[in-house]
């Protein structure tokens, strides 16, 4: 897990994981619950790693967080969510690392709500995601009004 650290390596192992989550989503889940800061640290990522190495990456992240709720709430717990703002802001030239951001946030809400969790940086991701879906056209525009619409509900 340590790899996750590594600018260099990072992409790959989130590659790695994201099989192996499919074949031992157990083990997997229990195993990045207990380094959940180094996946945190990924999302640091989006200012300092190079663009194509930070694009690699996203996929997996985006199905490591949708196919571990108990992950995702522990992530937003933990802090995930300026980083993810951050980013958002960093790319807001490329449609698809945004589009591909935005899902993480709809997932992370949707699974705090699930686990009847408090969604934390709630105001900060609101005035965030309603900039975007303003100056937004497609599916950004979509996944922004979805994660708005999601943190509206009670």
């Amino acid at each position: 897990m340590g790899l996750l650290a590594d600018p260099l390596w990072f992409a790959d192992l989130l590659n790695c994981l994201q099989v192996w989550l499919r074949e031992e989503p157990e083990l997997i889940t229990k195993e990045l619950g207990t380094h959940v800061d180094k996946l945190i640290h990924v999302f640091s990522f989006a200012r300092a790693a190079s663009a194509q190495t930070f694009l690699k990456s996203l996929e997996p992240l985006v199905s490591i967080v949708q196919e571990c709720p108990l992950l995702s709430v522990m992530m937003a717990e933990q802090g995930v969510i300026p980083s993810i703002l951050t980013g958002l802001a960093i790319h807001e030239g490329s449609s698809y690392i945004r589009n591909q951001l935005l899902l993480v946030l709809l997932f992370l809400v949707l699974h705090c709500k699930d686990a009847k969790k408090s969604v934390p940086d709630k105001d900060k991701m609101v005035k965030g995601v309603t900039e975007i879906m303003l100056s937004a056209t497609g599916r950004v525009k979509d996944i922004s009004k979805k994660i708005l619409n999601a943190l509206a509900e009670k």
